[in-house]
Parts: structure tokens; sequence; C-alpha cells
């Protein structure tokens, strides 16, 4: 998972041990093989893009909902600033294309005038050689 998704689901974490009891996560059976009374913590299971949750009460049900929202919000938002910033290198790169272009066609008709200046000078020292 990315860092920001860690912190959020961190922070996810402390809110819900804050405001919900341990009761609420814990299921007390009879007894168990050897005679004594057990509990067992109570998980959520990740089942493809759902999310099975066991005998949470309907606050844990909406804080946990409202934190895969919030998740695939986050999601989202990654995979837009991604495709933000592939088409800012992408116009970066064609006005980068168009520039380069530019210097080239410059760089030729600066070695052109340069030439016909240099031709213009020959013929006027020619000129001034024979009077």
């Amino acid at each position: 998972r990315e860092p920001a998704v860690d912190r959020v689901v961190d922070e996810f974490v402390i809110n819900l041990n804050q405001t919900n009891s341990d009761s609420d996560f814990l299921e007390t059976e009879d007894e168990d093989s050897e005679g004594e009374e057990s509990s067992r913590i109570l998980g959520v299971e990740s089942v493809g893009d759902s999310i099975v949750y066991e005998n949470h009460s309907d606050k844990t049900f909406a804080s946990i909902d409202n934190l895969v929202k919030a998740v695939k919000k986050i999601q989202l938002t990654r995979t837009i600033l991604e495709t933000c910033n592939k088409n800012k290198l992408i116009a970066s790169n064609t006005r980068l294309k168009a520039l380069k272009h530019k210097d080239e066609s410059d760089n030729h008709e600066l070695r052109e005038n340069t030439e016909a200046l240099n031709k213009r000078e020959a013929l006027i020292y020619q000129h001034v050689q024979r009077r």
C-alpha cells in the first residue's frame, strides 16, 4: 500500500479504537474444549473488492464503509494526478520538440545568411582589389 493510504488506515484504526469499546469487537463463546470461557476478536475479511464484516456495530459498519470510500477517493485522486502529470509531460515534450525544430530552422537560416554575407564580402573585396 501507499504511505498515504497507510496513514489513513492507521488514523481510522486509532479513531475506531477511541470511539468503540472493546466489547463491540469481542464475541464471548460459551465454553471452549477445556471448559473455560474464551473470547475471540472478530475481524474484517476482504473478498475481492467487497468487504465482509462480522458482527460489528452499525457505527463500525459506517466507519469502515467511510474508510473504504476514502481509500477509493484517494486512489481515484492518485490516478487523476498521474494522468495529469502524463499529459503535462506529453505537452512539455511536444513544446520541446517544436522549440528544437524552430532552433534547427533558425540555425539553418543563420547559416544561409552567413554564407550570403561571406559571398558579398568576397565580391566587394574583389571589386576593391581590381581598382
